[in-house]
């Protein structure tokens, strides 16, 4: 059953469709890269202080994070407070766990966790 009048293209309603789905893949985008981008900046200061030699102390580690923070401009909920020492079997880690927020429309987010051991390369913290 070929008609002259069969359609040959994407509908109004179709392009309606494709053009939300674009939309909300574009604002998820936009909200959730910051976020990621953010967590490569901790990880990588956080694997720096933990690679240095130069932390010996609690103190010491959080002036060195504090240092990374500032150069740079972390704008998160993590502070170097939040980064703990955990000791077990293995060795001394630097711990990190926060959960990043991103306002996505009306009353709906996206919710993150970051959580991350990294070792101490040859100190004894104590």
């Amino acid at each position: 059953m070929n008609s002259r009048y069969m359609q040959q293209g994407l509908g109004w309603f179709g392009f309606l469709i494709l053009c939300g789905a674009i939309a909300f893949v574009a604002m998820t985008t936009m909200t959730v890269l910051p976020m990621y981008l953010n967590q490569m900046n901790v990880t990588r200061a956080v694997h720096a202080v933990a690679s240095s030699g130069k932390a010996n102390s609690p103190s010491q580690i959080r002036t060195e994070l504090q240092h990374y923070w500032d150069v740079d401009y972390m704008n998160n909920d993590l502070t170097p407070r939040d980064v703990v020492l955990k000791r077990n079997e293995k060795g001394t880690f630097l711990h990190y766990d926060y959960e990043a927020r991103g306002h996505l429309f009306y009353n709906i987010y996206v919710v993150i966790d970051f959580s991350e051991d990294v070792p101490i390369s040859g100190v004894s913290v104590e």
